[in-house]
């Protein structure tokens, strides 16, 4: 058999090669790799929603400082000024307190709502 006549016959068996040790251990170690990955995007997606339920229910239970957090939290995110927050003229925000408190209620909800989603999503792969 020449050495042309091998090669062919090893690339047409590629599943002889995987049925070797090395060629299993290899095959396993790509899927615990790309199991590693989706579990640490899902650990990292978990967080960034308990993170934003945490923000909303108060993060230390100082009222103050909790209230201090969402109202810099919501600015950057939205930037607008959280209820409570006095607006001055230079901003340019004119917006009554009711439309103020309501854009706020609907980020608050939103956060809310990101939890929700996020755990009923992850929820089905979960052994209780």
């Amino acid at each position: 058999m020449s050495i042309h006549d091998r090669i062919e016959a090893i690339v047409e068996n590629l599943d002889a090669f995987d049925a070797t040790p090395f060629g299993k251990t290899g095959k396993l170690l790509d899927e615990l790799q790309g199991d590693a990955f989706r579990v640490r995007s899902d650990v990292e997606v978990l967080l960034r929603a308990l993170d934003g339920l945490v923000l909303v229910c108060g993060r230390t239970g100082n009222s103050f400082e909790d209230f201090e957090e969402q109202a810099e939290v919501y600015s950057r995110e939205t930037g607008g000024m959280r209820p409570g927050k006095d607006v001055s003229a230079a901003s340019g925000d004119d917006s009554d307190f009711e439309t103020r408190r309501l854009k706020y209620a609907a980020w608050v909800q939103s956060k809310i709502e990101a939890g929700r989603s996020t755990l009923k999503a992850h929820q089905g792969g979960c052994d209780r």
